[in-house]
């Protein structure tokens, strides 16, 4: 990840840009809602309202079944991952599209939220898992990307090979996400689906952030080593 971090940094343009726009798409006009976002999402902001006054959270979810909504949260990003993963084979075309539409869903559902006066009330919920999984989605479109690479400017290597060399770093990277993705969709069911104060939950944000960061560095430090 440390060494391909170019194709990671690349991967977070066509997923901000989109999140962005959809923000303040929705915000200016509340009505677009209605068309790029499902029903469920729409009722879920509608019925923020009156959750909110009663200090309820967000997809707050009953202790017993935390352990379900935790092992379908990992299902559900892993197959992001993997799809983004995957869909560089089509040169970074369908890589893209996978970011660009979990960005603008993003920043659709943040301005939708935003227009409630809801926007605190949703980011608190994504706090605790948010800054690993997001990581997550940029490091397998990076890799999604470094496959592109190796089918567009193959450099010295023909098209066969540079996809077996540059392939085998992706799978690595593929698994570095699908390892963060199991630890922020664990953190997401047990702990932003929970009671949790919010303090609790920004805390933990704050610790995967650092946690996020160590792990870069070290790999950073080996890459310098080995070069």
């Amino acid at each position: 990840v440390a060494r391909e971090r170019h194709v990671v940094l690349l991967a977070l343009a066509p997923f901000a840009v989109p999140a962005v726009a959809g923000y303040f798409m929705i915000r200016e006009r509340p009505q677009a809602a209605y068309e790029l976002l499902p029903e469920g999402m729409i009722a879920r902001a509608e019925a923020g309202v009156s959750a909110e006054q009663e200090g309820t959270g967000y997809a707050e979810t009953p202790d017993p079944f935390l352990p379900l909504v935790a092992t379908g949260i990992i299902a559900n990003n892993v197959q992001v991952a993997i799809g983004a993963f995957a869909f560089g084979i089509t040169a970074g075309i369908g890589t893209a599209f996978v970011l660009v539409f979990n960005g603008l869903f993003l920043g659709a559902v943040l301005g939708l939220f935003a227009n409630y006066g809801l926007a605190d009330w949703l980011l608190t919920f994504v706090a605790g898992h948010g800054v690993l999984e997001l990581a997550a989605i940029f490091v397998a479109g990076g890799a999604g990307f470094l496959l592109a690479r190796a089918i567009i400017a193959p450099g010295d290597l023909s098209r066969r090979d540079a996809l077996v060399v540059h392939g085998r770093t992706a799978i690595r990277m593929l698994g570095a996400a699908t390892c963060m993705l199991v630890l922020a969709g664990t953190i997401e069911g047990f702990l932003s689906a929970s009671a949790a104060t919010p303090a609790v939950k920004i805390g933990v944000s704050a610790s995967s952030g650092v946690l996020l960061a160590l792990y870069l560095a070290n790999g950073y430090v080996h890459m310098k080593r080995n070069t």
